[in-house]
């Protein structure tokens, strides 16, 4: 679950990243909530004059679709402070995280619209399932529309001049960084969908479009790593606003250069 903040808020620092060494030539980004773990908690609705909750928002489209009574009523994201205890991970998107670690080409980075206080929570509980968090940077960017210029910061303050993968569960957060392949024209980007399919449709076109080629599993829980292919990016730029445009003209998107470039090893 993405969190939507009603204002865009200053970056803040992160006190764990941009380490200094020799810069890598890849990057792997990894969204958290619903991308690496399955987690459980909620945006509450709240009254301002008593503090006593209102409602329970347990999805984005709700959270999206829920007419706020801004004069009585306030959003409390305070739950996403911190991992729950019940969180589970998703296996085949961590799986491929700790490949990306074991290649030294890569720099890893979480990446999640939390806020930064819970980057030892992220920590703990990747630890906790075994993952080397030794050289993995952790941002919160305070909301999903903060993402394309952490992202630009990642790549400048690393070096990063080749390669671009990044993993998310959220078509509209692929959608706000898609832009950043014209910024970077020399570089290749990939997005993979993390996604679960519900029906036989989507598990043919999963199998289809899984990355790596080929990997796909029906464990309980377990989600599906899907390529964002071309044809699924012409229709992604085509929603919300035109980013392409220039000096009231509008500038198409090559296409061409969405290739692949899976890790080394």
């Amino acid at each position: 679950m993405k969190i939507r903040v009603q204002r865009k808020k200053r970056l803040t620092e992160n006190t764990e990243t941009l380490k200094s060494g020799t810069p890598t030539s890849k990057l792997a980004v990894f969204d958290f909530d619903l991308t690496l773990a399955i987690t459980h908690e909620l945006v509450i609705v709240r009254d301002k004059n008593t503090n006593k909750i209102v409602d329970h928002l347990h999805t984005q489209q709700e959270q999206d679709e829920y007419e706020i009574d801004e004069a009585n009523h306030y959003f409390d994201y305070s739950e996403y402070d911190t991992v729950s205890d019940d969180a589970e991970p998703i296996d085949k998107t961590v799986a491929q995280m700790e490949r990306f670690i074991d290649d030294d080409t890569y720099k890893v980075v979480i990446v999640t619209a939390r806020q930064q206080i819970v980057e030892p929570s992220i920590r703990d509980f990747m630890r906790g399932i075994g993952v080397d968090m030794s050289d993995v940077d952790v941002y919160g960017t305070n909301g999903s529309e903060n993402k394309p210029e952490y992202l630009r910061r990642i790549i400048k303050e690393n070096g990063i001049s080749e390669y671009v993968i990044v993993f998310e569960d959220t078509l509209r957060n692929i959608q706000l960084m898609l832009p950043l392949e014209n910024e970077y024209a020399e570089m290749t980007f990939e997005f993979v969908h993390v996604v679960t399919p519900e029906s036989d449709t989507e598990i043919e076109e999963a199998r289809k479009f899984s990355y790596p080629k080929g990997e796909y599993s029906t464990e309980p829980y377990q989600r599906m790593l899907k390529r964002v292919h071309p044809a699924m990016k012409r229709r992604l730029t085509g929603l919300g606003g035109n980013n392409y445009l220039v000096k009231g003209k509008k500038k198409m998107k090559d296409f061409k250069r969405s290739k692949s470039s899976p890790p080394s090893g």
